[in-house]
């Protein structure tokens, strides 16, 4: 590969800085009191970053919005933060390079990245592929992004662009529809990234499209093909976090150097090797915002800084500021209730009501303390105690 994880790029005018996040679900429990706003302020949170950190772009790798069909109010929000961050003056210091027509391809739309059109002035382009949460659905193939695409406030790109082999091509196996994943090239100095994505699809339909002879074909850059850095988009069940329907590492090929891949909620922030090809690395940012009360999810949630520079790139995973407290714990009664105790649902309410008090103490305490440290270091606070902390309690019965 190119470059790995441990890079140093530094020369402004050639490195590459791109915003990574994905799974920000807009629009997630908006019908709840508490809990409508914490989306929206972590999606906030990550663009603001972006602005302060003088990144080039922002990529996100779907599930932008909760629901397939958002509500106008959750649109109208998530428009509002894309203008305010997005639009204005600011010199754009790269350029695409590739077909945009192909890249961007919408029926009605410019067929042109949204700051080249000339109606429109942006300073901090997004690139976005959907999820299964806003996947394209009906006669036209529409999803809630094109509508943000149409008012060109992101890129919208990813969209599964099938082939269908010509009669004398298609061998004993083949997929009748064939996957064409044609690049998105970006050029800032001498740095050159294939930026390719692929929107959500049945794991089951896709699997068997990678396993077909001739089933997904991957468009390379003209030229010298290896002169350019390539990252791969996707939003996927992954291989080995629990899913029986995932599309597997051994299918990506060999010449991607790094994978962000979305659809799993766990912030794994730093590269780690591909299952049985340590060439590619895999980057999985995690939700920015907590879906599932489980385990995996009470970890902090991250936004990422990628930047590549003529080959050489590093991640930096950057903490999203001012989340909702999260509290996750296991309980074993039998280690705190005697035994003719358990038995009694009333002695057990009264245990877990007293243990959930004391998790809700520590925690105060340790937001304390937080606070005095992100003072000390000059550091923005990841949690913000002002908010009503999630708590989930796993109780062990047994024994």
């Amino acid at each position: 590969m190119p470059g790995d994880g441990g890079g140093r790029p530094t020369d402004a005018s050639h490195t590459l800085r791109v915003l990574v996040c994905t799974d920000n679900h807009l629009g997630l429990n908006e019908k709840c009191q508490v809990r409508k706003n914490d989306s929206f302020e972590a999606f906030e949170e990550c663009l603001k970053m972006a602005v302060e950190k003088r990144c080039d772009c922002v990529l996100l790798g779907g599930d932008l919005f909760h629901d397939n069909v958002p509500s106008r109010d959750t649109v109208i929000r998530t428009m509002d933060m894309l203008r305010k961050y997005c639009l204005g003056e600011g010199a754009v210091r790269f350029q695409v390079v590739s077909d945009q027509a192909r890249n961007f391809a919408r029926a009605g739309g410019t067929g042109v990245v949204n700051f080249e059109d000339p109606n429109v002035n942006v300073s901090l382009p997004v690139f976005i592929i959907h999820g299964n949460h806003d996947d394209p659905t009906g006669a036209v193939h529409n999803s809630a992004i094109d509508m943000l695409a149409s008012a060109l406030l992101v890129n919208y790109f990813g969209k599964a662009q099938t082939v269908t082999p010509k009669d004398g091509q298609r061998g004993a196996g083949s997929t009748p529809g064939a996957l064409k994943v044609f690049p998105v090239l970006l050029t800032k100095g001498d740095t050159k990234l294939a930026l390719y994505g692929l929107g959500n699809m049945r794991d089951d339909r896709l699997n068997r499209m990678f396993n077909a002879p001739g089933g997904v074909t991957w468009v390379r850059p003209a030229g010298d093909a290896d002169s350019w850095f390539n990252l791969f988009t996707i939003h996927q069940n992954r291989e080995g976090f629990g899913s029986k329907a995932y599309v597997p590492h051994s299918v990506l090929p060999d010449f991607l150097d790094l994978v962000v891949w979305g659809h799993e909620h766990e912030s794994l922030p730093e590269p780690i090797p591909a299952k049985g090809n340590e060439q590619i690395q895999i980057l999985q940012p995690g939700s920015t915002v907590v879906m599932q009360l489980n385990e995996a999810e009470s970890k902090r949630k991250h936004a990422c800084l990628f930047e590549v520079n003529q080959g050489q790139y590093r991640v930096k995973p950057l903490p999203i500021p001012k989340q909702r407290p999260f509290i996750f714990a296991h309980v074993a009664l039998r280690d705190h209730v005697p035994a003719e105790d358990a038995q009694d649902p009333e002695a057990v309410e009264r245990f877990l009501r007293d243990h959930i008090d004391t998790l809700l103490s520590e925690h105060a305490d340790e937001m304390a303390m937080a606070d005095e440290d992100d003072a000390r270091e000059d550091r923005t606070t990841v949690y913000d105690k002002n908010k009503l902390p999630l708590v989930r309690l796993k109780v062990d019965y047994t024994g």
